[in-house]
């Protein structure tokens, strides 16, 4: 037991694996600066004294962070690699556009220096919101709009207006309104 405390602290305070490079890949809208504020890792650090686990649910504080894996490279470098998310409309809440993902997550208050040329999902609800249980069904629709072609000499889509009743209404940056239903697009 002695001999196993010995070799951790060795290990642990060993100067020649002290962090001297912090590596932080797949950024696209997050700064690295941004990042590495959010981990607190000290330079100089040990490489075996940083708790990965601790550093990877900091950085996942921010709202753009999907995922985030944080490991070693021996002898001296940490490694974070980060998955964001990707808004591929605005949805709105109450008074305010919130930033939404593939999976239909409003994950990120829309401020204005977030990208703005996203489809607005709007509803039938009292405040103007998309009723939650059309959401689904919203990101289905405007996921099929975007892989198919059909709709390119309509223009872009801008809005979509979802109904319980009536189902969903396409608006198209041309000025165009196509009145959809619930399927069979």
């Amino acid at each position: 037991t002695a001999m196993a405390i010995y070799i951790y602290l060795f290990i642990v305070s060993a100067p020649w694996l002290s962090i001297r490079e912090t590596s932080v890949r797949g950024l696209h809208e997050l700064a690295e600066k941004d990042v590495l504020a959010l981990a607190a890792v000290k330079p100089g650090q040990n490489l075996y004294a940083v708790n990965c686990d601790a550093v990877a649910r900091r950085i996942r504080t921010n709202p753009w962070v999907r995922d985030v894996s944080v490991g070693r490279e021996l002898p001296d470098r940490l490694v974070m690699i980060v998955r964001e998310r990707r808004p591929v409309a605005m949805v709105k809440q109450g008074a305010d556009l919130y930033l939404m993902d593939a999976t239909g997550l409003p994950f990120k208050k829309w401020s204005g220096g977030d990208e703005a040329d996203l489809p607005v999902l709007t509803g039938g609800a009292p405040d103007g919101r998309m009723p939650p249980e059309l959401v689904p069904g919203a990101v289905a629709l405007l996921n099929h709009l975007t892989r198919t072609r059909d709709l390119a000499p309509y223009g872009t889509v801008s809005e979509i207006y979802g109904h319980p009743a009536t189902g969903f209404t396409v608006y198209t940056d041309a000025g165009l309104c196509f009145r959809l239903g619930f399927d069979n697009y």
